[in-house]
């Protein structure tokens, strides 16, 4: 019994060795959560900086995908104007196939009328 009663007061009273134990422990642990909050927040600055970036390449692919898009729109203008300005160049060479056969009849008839005189 007198062992339990001296162990309790040993419990109850901290000697300065405890004491200085428990400081230097609670230190540390002050310590380790000043590095882990230093560590936390360089942490949220890489997130900030990271989530910057994909921002950044998100707006970059979407002004690509618009420009590509009208790329795409413009080449299909120009193909077809293309076909339209091929339409118009053949029926302009019918045309003209149609008035040289026009003027060459002519130049029969007047090589004809020639003769004839």
């Amino acid at each position: 019994m007198k062992q339990l009663a001296t162990a309790q007061e040993e419990l109850a009273e901290p000697t300065t060795a405890d004491s200085s134990l428990i400081v230097e422990q609670l230190q540390d642990k002050q310590d380790e959560i000043e590095r882990l909050q230093d560590l936390l927040e360089k942490e949220e600055n890489q997130l900030s900086e990271t989530q910057k970036v994909l921002a950044d390449l998100k707006e970059a692919y979407t002004i690509a995908e618009e420009r590509t898009q009208n790329a795409i729109a413009d080449r299909e203008k120009f193909q077809d104007k293309n076909r339209e300005y091929i339409h118009k160049m053949q029926n302009m060479k019918d045309q003209l196939d149609d008035k040289d056969e026009v003027i060459e009849g002519h130049e029969a008839k007047l090589s004809l009328l020639k003769d004839e005189n």
